[in-house]
């Protein structure tokens, strides 16, 4: 009896700690919803340089050049995000996944992953608060 006791207490503590997480724990939510509306907002973007993403982002999903910039580091992405100098940053999955677990508390992945040829990349969005 005194284990089952010591079971349901255990369970019960569980789930009051998880509803009070999901109740206070501040949701990251994009400010983006997708590329087209991005697009059509004339925000700015950021792609990596020598990467294949400018030549992508500009003549299949017809962002203006003039709305493109480029950055070499994962930090550069962070503060032109922060600057709100761009409202999207195009990373490939690998430079992707580096920068989220990086910069977790400020940016989310907005959309889904593009896949060209066996590479993909993805588009981080900054959040506003």
């Amino acid at each position: 009896m005194v284990v089952w006791l010591f079971v349901a207490l255990i369970i019960t503590q569980t789930y009051t700690a998880n509803l009070a997480s999901m109740l206070t724990a501040e949701r990251l939510e994009p400010t983006i919803d997708n590329i087209d509306q991005l697009r059509n907002s004339n925000i700015r973007v950021g792609y990596g340089s020598g990467s294949f993403l400018k030549h992508y982002v500009n003549e299949v999903l017809h962002f203006h050049p003039e709305n493109m910039r480029n950055y070499g580091e994962l930090e550069e992405y962070a503060e032109a995000l922060r600057r709100k100098e761009i409202g999207a940053a195009f990373l490939e999955v690998p430079a992707a996944k580096i920068f989220l677990a990086k910069y977790c508390r400020e940016f989310i992945q907005a959309g889904p992953s593009y896949k060209i040829g066996g590479f993909a990349f993805v588009c981080d969005a900054t959040i506003l608060s």
